[in-house]
C-alpha cells in the first residue's frame, strides 16, 4: 500500500485480474520492507545479481556459459554460497513448470529488501492467477522436449523437492486430485467464474509433475543419486 497510488493500484486489479468489473477475491498481505519485484531478466548480467533466474531466456551466448560454470561448481559439500542461487533457481524454474506458467518473473515474483544492506529476503509471495494447466508445459519455450532442456544439461537439483516430484509421480500420489480436494472446501471447487479446477486441468497438472519427474530419472540414470540430488 502506498497512500498516494492506492486507488490506481486497486483499479490494476480490476483491470487486468477481474472479469466484467468484478474481483471475485484478492489478497493483500503487509510487509516490514520495502518491496522488490524480480523483473524477467534477458541478459546474462542477471546471473551477478541475487535474483532467481529463467533458464530459457540466459541459454545462449556468453549467458550460457555463466550458467554452465555456476552449475560446475554444484555438488554435495560445496560451499552453500554457490548453492543458493542455482538450486533455488531450479526449483522455481520447476515450480512455474509445474503450475503452467513461466511469465510471472515480469511482475508476480517478490522479495523483501533490508534498505540498510541491500539484502533480499527468499521469496515472499508467488501470484498464480495466471496459472494454466490447458495444456503441459513440455513443447514450450521453456521446456523445448525432455532432452532439450538446461535441467537435463546441469542435472543438478534440491533433493527435497526433486524426491517430492518422483514420490508425486511415481508413488501414486496424484497432485491435481489433492489440488481438487483442498479446493472443494470452497463452494465445492466452484466460483462465479466457473470451476476452479477441472479434472481435465487436474490431469494436466499431473501430467506436468511427470515431465520433471522423467528429467530427473534420466539424471539420476546417467549421473548417479549422489551427484544429482542435491542437499
Amino acid at each position: 500500500y502506498h497512500p498516494t497510488t492506492a486507488r490506481e493500484d486497486v483499479q490494476t486489479i480490476i483491470t487486468h485480474c477481474g472479469s466484467h468489473g468484478m474481483v471475485e477475491g484478492a489478497m493483500i498481505g503487509w510487509a516490514p520492507y520495502p518491496i522488490v519485484t524480480l523483473t524477467n531478466e534477458k541478459h546474462w548480467e542477471a546471473i551477478q545479481r541475487e535474483h532467481v533466474l529463467r533458464f530459457s531466456h540466459l541459454d545462449e551466448g556468453d549467458a550460457r556459459q555463466a550458467l554452465d560454470e555456476m552449475f560446475s561448481r554444484v555438488h554435495n559439500g560445496a560451499d552453500p554460497a554457490d548453492l543458493w542461487l542455482p538450486l533455488e533457481s531450479v526449483q522455481f524454474n520447476m515450480y512455474c513448470g509445474i503450475t503452467g506458467y513461466m511469465s510471472r518473473w515480469a511482475h508476480n515474483v517478490y522479495v523483501l529488501e533490508r534498505p540498510e544492506t541491500h539484502e533480499y529476503s527468499p521469496l515472499v509471495y508467488m501470484d498464480n492467477d495466471r496459472s494454466s494447466w490447458r495444456h503441459t508445459t513440455l513443447g514450450g519455450e521453456d521446456l523445448p522436449s525432455l532432452e532439450e532442456t538446461p535441467l537435463a544439461r546441469w542435472c543438478k537439483f534440491p533433493a527435497s523437492v526433486a524426491r517430492n516430484v518422483l514420490e508425486l509421480a511415481r508413488g501414486g500420489r496424484s497432485l491435481g486430485a489433492r489440488v481438487r480436494a483442498a479446493l472443494a472446501v470452497y463452494g465445492g471447487g466452484r466460483v462465479l467464474n466457473g470451476e476452479l479446477l477441472s479434472s481435465e486441468e487436474a490431469a494436466v497438472l499431473d501430467e506436468n509433475v511427470s515431465n520433471y519427474a522423467a528429467i530427473i530419472e534420466r539424471c539420476i540414470a546417467q549421473h548417479g543419486e549422489e551427484s544429482v540430488l542435491i542437499t
